[in-house]
C-alpha cells in the first residue's frame, strides 16, 4: 500500500508560526505586568468625570472664611449705625439752666389755645435729641390771691407738658411745676408765660 510522504518543508512553516504566535503571546502578558513604577494603571471602569482620589473640590472652607469676614463687615457697620450719633443730631438752640419763654397765656386761661412757634421749635429739638430733657414752669399776673395764682399756674404747666407729650415726646424726659405770681416782667402780659430750661 502507498503512503504518502509528509512534506518536511510544510511541518517546518507551522512550526515556526507556532513559535512566532507563542512569542508575541509572551510579549503582550510581560508588558501588562510591566508597570511604570509610581504610576497606577488606568481603571477604564472609573468614569473620567470623576475626580482624582485625595483631591477636594470643595470650597467650602473658603467660602466660610469670605462669609465669616463679610458678617463681621455688617455687624462692624451695624454697630456704627445702631445708635445716633451726636452728627446727626441737630445743633441745640438751648444753653442749659438758662430760661427760655414758650408761650403766653391769655388772662385767666390755664389752657393750651393756639399755636406759638416758639413751642413748636422746641418740639423740634426734642424729637431729633432724645438725650435732651427739660422741665416746663408757668407763672401768673399779681391780678387775684396768692392761691388761686399759683393753682392757675399749675394748669398752665400741665397744659404745656401735655401738649409737648401729645407731639411725640416722652413724658420721662420732662418735669411741670406752677410757680404762682411772677413780676419778672413790667407788665402782667408778659409775666403770664410758660417757660422752660434744658436739665439735660
Amino acid at each position: 500500500m502507498f503512503r504518502e510522504k509528509p512534506d518536511s518543508k510544510l511541518a517546518t512553516k507551522d512550526t515556526n508560526a507556532e513559535q512566532i504566535v507563542t512569542d508575541i503571546q509572551q510579549q503582550n502578558t510581560t508588558s501588562s505586568q510591566t508597570a511604570t513604577p509610581g504610576v497606577e494603571p488606568i481603571d477604564s471602569s472609573k468614569s473620567l468625570n470623576q475626580p482624582l482620589e485625595g483631591a477636594s473640590t470643595s470650597t467650602t472652607g473658603k467660602d466660610e472664611g469670605a462669609t465669616g469676614k463679610k458678617e463681621k463687615t455688617v455687624e462692624a457697620s451695624t454697630t456704627k449705625t445702631g445708635q445716633p450719633s451726636s452728627a446727626t443730631s441737630v445743633n441745640i438752640p438751648y444753653k442749659k439752666g438758662e430760661a427760655y419763654k414758650i408761650y403766653q397765656f391769655p388772662f385767666g386761661s390755664g389752657v393750651y389755645t393756639q399755636p406759638d412757634p416758639e413751642l413748636d421749635k422746641l418740639v423740634d429739638v426734642l424729637k431729633k435729641n432724645s438725650s435732651v430733657k427739660i422741665a416746663i414752669s408757668a407763672y401768673t399776673d399779681q391780678v387775684g390771691s396768692a392761691e388761686y395764682n399759683r393753682n392757675l399756674s399749675e394748669r398752665r404747666a400741665k397744659a404745656i407738658f401735655d401738649y409737648i407729650a401729645s407731639r411725640g415726646i416722652d413724658v420721662k424726659r420732662m418735669s411741670f411745676q406752677g410757680k404762682g405770681i411772677s413780676t419778672k416782667y413790667p407788665t402782667d402780659e408778659e409775666n403770664r408765660r410758660a417757660e422752660f430750661i434744658l436739665t439735660e
